[in-house]
């Protein structure tokens, strides 16, 4: 698919919460790469997986979950394209999707903003692979709380065990005065 004019995105498929996820996706993508005759510019580090859970409820398993998914698939795509983007010392960017949990911890999400907070310290070690490059950049982003399927499903269950009934947009209100009172903005990001 063209966007702009120069470039161009190519759809891709894969489990990257595994090491062999990870690995078959990076075949793909060396073939898309072959097919195409030019390599990936840009790594966009958007997975991300959370729960709303009590501390100690979350085992060693969920907490590995966490790592894999919202750290180590951004290791592992980042270890494969820096290098090769920084042989070529041509236009080459990673971006980390992180959150505002990096710096903020909610305490019913410890373990994503533990995650999120390891993904920031990565992107940041990364970026300062890239000084003196003038090409090749390394940054994250922080974004607050926004509204992708999974917040509003949680919202949804939220709003049914507080007494909220159907009424996700009051219980978004409660919510945030509760447990986000320093947003600026008092909503999801759409």
């Amino acid at each position: 698919e063209s966007v702009g004019e120069s470039a161009r995105t190519f759809p891709a498929v894969g489990d990257l919460s595994s090491a062999d996820g990870v690995t078959a996706f990076l075949n793909v993508i060396e073939d898309i790469e072959a097919d195409v005759g030019r390599p990936v510019d840009v790594l966009i580090n958007n997975l991300g997986i959370f729960h709303s859970e009590a501390f100690e409820d979350i085992s060693d398993e969920k907490w590995n979950e966490y790592y894999q998914t919202n750290t180590m698939s951004g290791v592992r795509l980042s270890r494969y394209f820096l290098p090769k983007m920084l042989e070529r010392n041509a236009f080459g960017r990673i971006l980390f999707i992180s959150s505002e949990s990096a710096l903020k911890p909610l305490p019913n999400m410890i373990a994503y903003a533990v995650s999120k907070t390891s993904q920031l310290s990565l992107s940041r070690g990364l970026a300062e692979l890239t000084k003196g490059s003038n090409n090749v950049t390394v940054n994250a982003i922080l974004p607050g709380p926004t509204m992708t399927k999974g917040v509003e499903d949680y919202m949804k269950s939220w709003a049914e065990e507080n007494g909220f009934g159907e009424d996700v947009g009051a219980a978004s209100a409660q919510y945030f005065k509760m447990h986000e009172p320093t947003s600026l903005i008092q909503r999801f990001l759409d």
